[in-house]
């Protein structure tokens, strides 16, 4: 009768480690990076959140009113394009291609 109270995997040492350590490892870095992915979008759709305020941006001669996030994004945009289109032309600049022979 005690026998049939003791659950099934009582003599499996595998189970008895757990879910974690059942997982290959190649297995247990894509939840990782699954993890961190999901923390890293929570973490965007609260900084969208909190900045969806509406602001005036006046340039020279015109001003229009936009969300201040798709400020931030404009402006994080044409900064990574600016960085790599200069450092393509330093590049070109100071490190010409070489001739293949």
């Amino acid at each position: 009768m005690a026998d049939e109270l003791e659950p099934a995997s009582a003599g499996n040492d595998q189970d008895d480690q757990g879910f974690w350590h059942s997982l290959e490892a190649r297995q247990q870095k894509h939840l990782r990076i699954l993890g961190f992915l999901v923390l890293i979008s929570i973490l965007v759709l609260l900084f969208i959140l909190q900045n969806s305020d509406p602001v005036e941006l006046n340039f020279i001669v015109f001003s229009f009113q936009t969300s201040l996030i798709w400020l931030i994004v404009l402006t994080y945009i044409a900064g990574a394009l600016s960085g790599h289109l200069v450092t393509r032309l330093l590049r070109r600049r100071f490190f010409p291609p070489r001739e293949r022979s």
